[in-house]
């Protein structure tokens, strides 16, 4: 007969500040594109409008799209350059966190074994890869769907015979401030969840085969899913329903799903023969 013996290792941590320098590097080009656009649009309104004292003549409606078009292809290779630096550093800083966060989880449980944890195998860098073209793609994104919403807002303040640029100004602000809200979360998901792959697949090459789930008790509101998973053991062979996504049940760890900041601690399990056996 054999008895199941399990010992736990410390939470799993990210380093917060690595998110908020990723997020950093973002925002700032989202706020210099921003300014571009607010800035042309008023010289745009300012010489096309019907209230311009020395018109130049010509459309309004085309000027407008002619300016944002114009700085769409400005703006698009500049977050493809920095989606990709950004990016690097981040998965570089986030690799040399893992490695020093599962070194102290580990630390009370191998007693005075010595654990390596930087190790870089074949399937970590396929990890890090896959992440690296996960985040980039979602950052080139970010000019794309800001400049599709401010045309809209243009022509139909256009359309509808605003009050000029002072009126449209009301609705490039929350346009601004939704984007760059968006661009927050996809910042610190894809911190959190290059994180927590990098995590996973360093516990199972050192032969960990199961963690606990760890609810992070924040958000307003919780999922009720996660918060029941909450101090339950897993393997990683076979992880938990954690939601669902595009109508489908998804299956995996804490910080797979958008805005899930929970977290996992590592959990040896052994099987220990029984005296009497």
């Amino acid at each position: 007969m054999k008895k199941p013996d399990a010992i736990e290792g410390k939470p799993l941590v990210l380093n917060a500040a690595i998110s908020e320098r990723f997020t950093k590097e973002i925002k700032a080009l989202m706020r210099v594109m921003h300014r571009d656009v607010a800035k042309g649009l008023a010289e745009c309104f300012s010489a096309y409008g019907q209230d311009a004292k020395n018109s130049k003549g010509g459309s309004l409606v085309s000027q407008a799209r002619i300016l944002l078009n114009a700085l769409l292809d400005k703006y698009n290779p500049a977050f493809t350059i920095l989606a990709k630096k950004a990016t690097a550093r981040m998965i570089e800083q986030v690799n040399q966190n893992s490695a020093t966060s599962l070194k102290m989880s580990l630390k009370d449980v191998s007693k005075d074994l010595t654990v390596k944890t930087d190790f870089m195998g074949e399937r970590l860098h396929e990890i890090t890869k896959s992440a690296t073209e996960e985040s980039v793609g979602l950052i080139k994104t970010i000019p794309q769907t800001y400049f599709n919403a401010v045309q809209k807002a243009v022509m139909n303040s256009i359309s509808k015979d605003g009050k000029g640029i002072a009126d449209l100004k009301r609705f490039l602000t929350p346009i601004y401030q939704g984007n760059e809200r968006k661009a927050e979360l996809v910042a610190l998901d894809q911190t959190r969840k290059v994180y927590q792959r990098i995590n996973s697949e360093r516990m199972k090459q050192l032969g960990i085969k199961k963690f606990k789930w760890l609810h992070s008790g924040g958000g307003a509101v919780p999922r009720a899913l996660h918060v029941k998973l909450s101090g339950q053991i897993f393997s990683f062979d076979n992880p938990p329903e954690i939601g669902e996504m595009y109508g489908q049940k998804v299956h995996g760890l804490p910080g797979d799903l958008p805005n899930c900041g929970c977290r996992m601690s590592p959990v040896f399990d052994f099987e220990v023969e029984d005296e009497m056996e």
